[in-house]
């Protein structure tokens, strides 16, 4: 089986009734997930309507959010990839007072959000999904000693369908995660842009290709 990552943002106002019930399917227990992404008896619309009121109440922004699960997974990410075992044991410091902790898992799970599977006549398959995680985090707080955890799919749920999950253990508060993560209202968590590097020195190949571009791109008579 093969997986294809396919970029899609997709919003509860954004949907059909038909795909909102479709993708319910897909989170119910026992579907993409034993446990699944809401509670047998909970519907999306709830779900999403009701961690929107906290975050409205805290003036925190999805973005921010999202931006700021990711910052905490880079770094223990990197930190793997150096090779420190500390990762799995102590946690990886950051910033003073988090810890951050990763754990792996054996398999993948697909958002459920958009999700197709297409099979050729010898019954190979791909599957295409707007996003996969198979690792799950957590971030403790040691100055107040709270903690948050939550798997790799879920900062993507957030940022692309404003999506903590509903009863389920893959759940994250977002109430828990804005006092934990300490995330204030109109502070930009998106990581630094990288600096522009200079195409082409003056005179060369490159600067000419760009003289070019500006002529062909300018509104002419």
């Amino acid at each position: 089986m093969v997986g294809i990552y396919v970029p899609k943002r997709q919003f509860i106002e954004d949907l059909t009734e038909p795909q909102i019930e479709e993708i319910e399917k897909r989170m119910r227990p026992g579907s993409f997930l034993s446990s699944g992404f809401i509670g047998p008896s909970q519907t999306l619309r709830e779900v999403i309507k009701a961690d929107a009121q906290v975050l409205d109440q805290y003036g925190i922004t999805y973005e921010q959010i999202a931006d700021r699960l990711s910052f905490f997974m880079k770094l223990a990410f990197l930190e793997e990839s150096n090779g420190a075992s500390r990762l799995y044991c102590e946690g990886v410091p950051v910033d003073g007072h988090f810890k951050v902790f990763l754990h792996r898992s054996l398999g993948s799970i697909s958002c459920p959000f958009f999700y197709s599977l297409v099979r050729d006549e010898k019954g190979f398959g791909r599957e295409y999904t707007c996003w996969a995680g198979s690792c799950s985090f957590t971030v403790k707080n040691e100055q107040d000693q709270t903690e948050i955890s939550f798997p790799s799919l879920i900062p993507h749920l957030v940022r692309d369908h404003h999506f903590f999950e509903g009863d389920v253990p893959g759940r994250l508060n977002p109430e828990d995660a804005i006092k934990v993560l300490e995330i204030k209202p109109g502070v930009d968590y998106s990581p630094p842009k990288p600096k522009e590097k200079p195409t082409s020195e003056p005179g060369n190949k490159g600067n000419w290709i760009s003289l070019l571009l500006r002529f062909l791109r300018a509104p002419h008579p």
